[in-house]
């Protein structure tokens, strides 16, 4: 065998190449068994997770909402009912910023959630209706197209379900074509596990039985050449189950994506142990999607005085200040560079000053104390125990610790805003009330920041050379 591998000359005289013979075996172990391990890198696999979920109501949930979003390792999660007024953002901790869309706070009311690293790459906002929110996100050469959608349900008006249906072709087709479609939401339709008629957008693994309402999601996907994707992946019934009420189980909640990018689908799942909202379970979406995200971990800013301890201490600096020995028979400034160390000296030593590059500290997590987590986490365990055993002692004690976690998270935002109302009704708090209202104020924007230029057709403009060009423009203009 060895002397068949040996490169032997032909009968010309040439040698004869490593091409006529077989590839050497795979390098061995002493034993004669092939060495453990891979034989070359593993490849690297970019994706993003998706949510959406019917929380019910976002009032005293959005804390925990956060927590689970960042335990889910969720990127985007499209929210419905949330139930909350106005259009505005709002930072609820964990990194999240969620964007909602409300008309009344009684009923109704959708939101996009986005985690920290996307939060920056949000370039567009549209309020369609308080059932219908769209945002845009460029991402280096990805841009996503992320629709919250929540149906009307069955006892409403045909003429509100056409409306809500006719919001939503209309907003697809202005949709630009290179921009990745994810529309998810709460849709009030069975779609059932039957794909007669709708085999390009169905893939046969729903569950149930279809409804009207369902064959209304079938033809807007197919109106618009989008596929249901939770209907590609074959799952257990529990793991498709997304309504879940009196022991009845049906699936409403869904994600539409196009049909050209199902093979960017990873995965698609009911979660069923997640109880954040009351009758709904989150649906995850997992897309082979390479977005450039923020990886840099945010920090405190450069190191300054705590300037706002200055009235409790002010006779404690006075008398440090009061002992200076400054010599006055030089140059002005020098004068001045010596008063000036000796007065930093002086407020670093008794006011103290901030630490740069610590990792920041999110101010949402003000009442999200240890007493509210151990009772959070009561619930979850107690809810887990009775969706096991499904017995009514179990589900009694689930209602129980419900009820008490609701208590403890009232209780803890009461004494919370009790002491900053006796802070705002002091001198010092005149000065307090403004920072709030502009902190406020900038938490509430949609769009933090401006990250991208658009073209005078108004394009996004996402490659260096229209960039220069658009620069050599306008900076003509100006001369």
């Amino acid at each position: 065998m060895a002397a068949a591998n040996q490169l032997l000359p032909d009968q010309a005289g040439r040698p004869l190449g490593d091409a006529r013979h077989l590839r050497p075996d795979g390098v061995g172990n002493g034993l004669g068994l092939p060495v453990q391990g891979r034989d070359r890198p593993k490849k690297i696999v970019h994706r993003i997770r998706l949510a959406t979920l019917n929380i019910g109501t976002l009032t005293g949930r959005s804390r925990e909402l956060a927590d689970t979003l960042k335990t889910r390792r969720i990127d985007i999660a499209c929210i419905q009912e949330t139930k909350w007024k106005g259009s505005k953002a709002r930072d609820i901790g964990e990194g999240y910023k969620l964007i909602y869309h409300g008309v009344k706070s009684s009923q109704n009311g959708v939101a996009v959630a986005i985690c920290q690293q996307l939060r920056d790459s949000v370039s567009e906002v549209d309020n369609i209706s308080d059932r219908l929110i769209s945002i845009k996100i460029i991402s280096g050469p990805t841009i996503l197209r992320v629709v919250s959608c929540y149906a009307p349900q069955v006892g409403c008006t045909d003429q509100e379900k056409d409306e809500f249906w006719e919001s939503l072709g209309t907003h697809l087709q202005m949709v630009a074509p290179d921009e990745h479609v994810l529309v998810g939401g709460d849709l009030n339709g069975h779609v059932g596990i039957e794909r007669k008629g709708y085999e390009q957008v169905h893939g046969g693994q729903g569950l149930g039985i279809r409804n009207d309402e369902g064959s209304r999601i079938l033809d807007c996907a197919e109106a618009h050449d989008l596929v249901v994707v939770n209907t590609f992946f074959r799952k257990r019934p529990s793991h498709l189950a997304t309504y879940i009420s009196g022991g009845h189980t049906t699936q409403i909640d869904y994600w539409m994506i196009r049909r050209c990018d199902l093979k960017l689908a990873l995965d698609a799942k009911v979660i069923p142990s997640d109880t954040i909202g009351p009758q709904h379970r989150p649906l995850v979406l997992d897309l082979q999607l390479n977005l450039h995200r923020q990886t840099r971990m945010r920090v405190t800013g450069p190191e300054h005085f705590k300037w706002w301890r200055l009235p409790e201490h002010k006779q404690q600096l006075k008398v440090a200040l009061q002992s200076l020995n400054i010599n006055l028979d030089q140059p002005v400034d020098r004068l001045w560079n010596d008063i000036t160390c000796h007065i930093q000296a002086a407020a670093s030593d008794i006011l103290g000053s901030t630490k740069p590059g610590r990792q920041y500290m999110d101010k949402q997590v003000w009442w999200w104390g240890e007493e509210v987590q151990i009772a959070i986490k009561a619930k979850k365990q107690a809810y887990k125990l009775w969706h096991r055993t499904r017995l009514d002692a179990h589900r009694q004690n689930y209602r129980t610790h419900k009820s008490a976690a609701k208590r403890v998270v009232a209780k803890a935002k009461a004494e919370y805003y009790h002491d900053l109302y006796e802070q705002l009704g002091t001198p010092e708090g005149e000065k307090m009330i403004y920072r709030i209202a502009n902190s406020r104020h900038k938490s509430t924007q949609a769009i933090g920041q401006v990250k991208h230029i658009k073209s005078a057709e108004g394009l996004v403009l996402r490659d260096p050379p229209p960039y220069l060009l658009v620069g050599a423009v306008f900076y003509h203009h100006l001369k």
